[in-house]
């Protein structure tokens, strides 16, 4: 059993697709004559301290918005791309910023072209305008390649701080605070890549307290899907 999609690929909702899918592992469609209008995929969550905790916000969380302290949210009407990987975008007003479902990895096209629909599906279901747009600093992100074509006032995030930002305004912390992201290399504010942030975090600016000794490593982007043991490469290659 599977939710219809290609591995890397949106998933499939139109009945004429599905069927129309060759492969050896596909024996039969299961569906059902109402129309799927949104293609959202499962919520993956796990159980911490007794609560629910979220790893990937989808299907029976989106599209009910997650609740902000309005002294922090302001009232502006702001859509923030994401990033790339694992990619859902954010529309927040006021003190609600609803995430969108979960798509999946940007540089797949049809995904891109599911994230942009979800983009003006998502605004007009909730009646929202951006009036500013956010977006990760990395110049060659199709997220922030999206934002730019939108024509409206831009903010660049550093990818770490943008981690631990969420964090801050879901919990209403205005800081100072110390955030630590070890999820992954992001583009710096000096034009390298960044990964094992240790920063110190203050309203909406931060500072750079700590991180992981940086290293050589062929493949660019690439080498963060599929990293090898550092003890595989030459001595010339290590830090």
């Amino acid at each position: 059993m599977t939710s219809a999609n290609v591995s890397g690929q949106p998933i499939i909702r139109e009945d004429d697709c599905i069927c129309s899918l060759s492969d050896p592992y596909l024996d039969g469609v299961l569906y059902h004559k109402r129309r799927i209008v949104r293609s959202v995929d499962d919520s993956v969550a796990k159980i911490v301290a007794g609560g629910p905790q979220l790893i990937r916000r989808s299907r029976g969380y989106v599209p009910y918005p997650v609740f902000l302290q309005k002294e922090i949210a302001g009232e502006a009407e702001v859509f923030a791309a994401g990033g790339d990987l694992k990619a859902a975008f954010c529309l927040s007003r006021g003190a609600k910023a609803v995430v969108s479902q979960y798509f999946g990895d940007l540089e797949e096209c049809s995904v891109m072209e599911e994230y942009k629909k979800s983009y003006k599906d998502l605004t007009h279901l909730l009646n929202i305008t951006p009036k500013l747009a956010v977006c990760d600093m990395h110049p060659n992100y199709y997220s922030s390649r999206f934002t730019q074509s939108l024509m409206l006032p831009m903010v660049k995030v550093q990818h770490h701080h943008a981690h631990i930002a969420s964090v801050m305004a879901e919990h209403g912390l205005k800081g100072p605070v110390i955030g630590v992201a070890f999820d992954g290399t992001g583009y710096g504010t000096d034009g390298s890549i960044w990964g094992g942030e240790f920063l110190i975090c203050h309203g909406t600016e931060f500072a750079r307290a700590a991180h992981l000794s940086p290293f050589p490593i062929l493949g660019g982007d690439q080498s963060m899907r599929d990293g090898k043991d550092r003890s595989l490469l030459s001595p010339s290659c290590r830090s």
